[in-house]
């Protein structure tokens, strides 16, 4: 397994042989481990449901005795869908048997599925601290909690880790490169990710991420190429269609963006991504009414959104509807205390508006936040990349002979630039 992780009979024969030694509670983790690497597997499956099978006839109200019991039913649990009722059991088997490791691993991606990162840290550092310190796969699921929870540094230690104890691990390195890229780290992250790439070359995943970072450093034609082996692998997945849009609108190419987009929409037509990305381009050809029809269906699917408010505000400012502007940015704020952009968005419509002493207290504000490293995403970079905020402040200089005005919003767009 730890030669050729991808191949799915090495773990069936083991399983196996586990079994015969009676070996029902390491084969049944080690089988479910598989179905996450194999979920189209007949064979896993089949033996996985096997072993279930044998444990999970009875009702399911009454808890089971042993160890490998509990375990077993609350992976039957999750399978089968009731997630909450298996966290439950998993609870229940960890307080029962406080030093069982794998009770711990295995609460910690169930718990994770949920959205709840971090209760699922706190179970995957303690199934660590029992004696999971050399399992790749705690580490990468710890990696990716802390990830998830913008705990950037811990996240890129974690994978360190899990490759030390795995060298070949196409995911490890791919979400390592990921976190790369959010902290400015480009070239290591171009080495991670191509790793993951070379590892794993049917992964549409790894392609993906491979030409956004060829992207970030202007290799446009590597990362073109690179996205259409991504589509050509997984035709119909979202983010491959939203990649593929972004390098185009990148490159200025905006009919082929708005392909992408469109593409992706009809995809998925309940997902505010791709409408976001599609109002963000229209926004930047002057198209003002389609852009905020675009955004405003964006904004009906994720209504509390700060990254689509702040967008729909940035088209608000272009029409020069500065009352709506604010409105957008201040939602936009209060479901976000720390989304700077919407705060400099906030203080060039207040400024437009000629609520001058707003619009100081605003960028005061900006100027004293603490900028985050966070993980690339495609519209937010989008936002950035339209410029649409540079242009507003810039047409705010150009309105004004007024020296201390204009110094006062050059210092607010080299802030921004900053950002950027």
């Amino acid at each position: 397994i730890e030669h050729f992780p991808d191949d799915e009979t090495i773990y069936r024969d083991y399983a196996i042989a586990l079994l015969t030694y009676n070996e029902e509670e390491q084969a049944t983790t080690l089988l479910y481990d598989a179905l996450s690497r194999f979920p189209d597997s007949k064979e896993i499956r089949e033996l996985y449901d096997e072993i279930n099978d044998k444990t999970t006839r009875e009702p399911l109200s009454i808890l089971p005795e042993k160890r490998d019991d509990f375990l077993k039913l609350a992976l039957y649990l999750e399978r089968e869908g009731d997630t909450k009722k298996a966290i439950e059991v998993l609870k229940e088997l960890t307080n029962r048997y406080p030093h069982f490791t794998q009770g711990y691993q295995a609460l910690g991606i169930i718990l994770s599925r949920l959205g709840m990162h971090n209760e699922a840290i706190e179970a995957l550092n303690r199934a660590i601290e029992l004696g999971a310190k050399d399992d790749t796969y705690t580490h990468y699921n710890l990696g990716i909690e802390y990830a998830n929870t913008g705990q950037l540094d811990k996240a890129i230690e974690e994978y360190h880790i899990s490759i030390s104890i795995y060298r070949d691990f196409p995911e490890a390195h791919l979400e390592l490169g990921r976190c790369l890229n959010a902290i400015g780290e480009t070239d290591k992250a171009m080495t991670e990710i191509k790793t993951a790439v070379e590892l794993n070359p049917t992964n549409s995943n790894a392609w993906r991420e491979y030409a956004l970072t060829l992207a970030v450093n202007k290799r446009w034609e590597e990362a073109l190429n690179a996205i259409e082996k991504a589509l050509t692998i997984s035709p119909d997945n979202i983010e491959n269609h939203l990649a593929e849009g972004y390098i185009f609108f990148s490159v200025g190419d905006n009919s082929k963006a708005k392909r992408s987009f469109t593409n992706a929409i009809k995809l998925a037509p309940n997902d505010p991504n791709p409408l976001t990305c599609l109002g963000i381009v229209l926004s930047s050809e002057g198209k003002l009414k389609e852009a905020e029809r675009a955004l405003k269906r964006s904004l009906e699917l994720d209504k509390d959104n700060s990254s689509i408010l702040a967008d729909l505000g940035e088209v608000y400012l272009q029409k020069k509807e500065y009352s709506k502007a604010i409105r957008c940015f201040n939602d936009s704020i209060y479901n976000n205390p720390d989304y700077i952009r919407a705060y400099i968005g906030l203080g060039t419509a207040l400024w437009a508006n000629k609520e001058y002493e707003k619009a100081i207290d605003v960028f005061k504000k900006v100027k004293n936040k603490r900028i985050k490293a966070e993980r690339f995403e495609i519209r937010e970079v989008m936002s950035h990349t339209s410029n649409l905020t540079e242009l507003n402040i810039l047409g705010l200089i150009d309105s004004t002979d007024d020296e201390d005005e204009i110094e006062f919003l050059r210092e607010i767009l080299e802030l921004l630039e900053g950002i950027l």
